[in-house]
């Protein structure tokens, strides 16, 4: 009798934007690559599918100037709920040299800047989701 092997569930991203353009570019691109996509508009909204979702999320992709909670804020709400889970802060209103960018990056958190392509968007993600996470 043949068992019939499962196949490892995709990783699955969060990404939160209020640019619905950008929102709808980036899940179009991330589920290209095979990856399966949550969306939200608004870091509440984002807050709450992360408490309402079991699954891990191996990735948040957050802008920083959201309404609602910030991303500052959604990142540190969602760490008290996924420790381990990376976050890619992207925004249009800061710079990756900018203090209050560097003094909230650390393990797991990098930024960045709006306009990117969509080349830096893949690089960057790949970069962080072949880092193992710290328990």
């Amino acid at each position: 009798m043949q068992t019939r092997e499962s196949k490892p569930a995709k990783p699955l991203i969060m990404v939160v934007d209020d640019e619905e353009s950008l929102l709808l570019v980036l899940r179009a691109v991330l589920r290209a690559h095979g990856f399966r996509v949550l969306v939200a508009s608004r870091g509440d909204d984002a807050l709450r599918i992360c408490k309402r979702i079991r699954r891990p999320i191996a990735l948040m992709v957050t802008d920083l100037q959201l309404p609602g909670l910030s991303g500052f804020e959604l990142a540190e709400e969602a760490a008290r709920l996924r420790p381990r889970m990376p976050v890619l802060f992207i925004s249009g209103g800061f710079r990756d040299h900018d203090c209050k960018i560097r003094e909230r990056l650390g393990p797991g958190r990098e930024f960045l800047a709006k306009p990117f392509n969509l080349n830096s968007f893949a690089s960057k993600l790949d970069s962080m989701m072949s880092v193992p996470q710290s328990p």
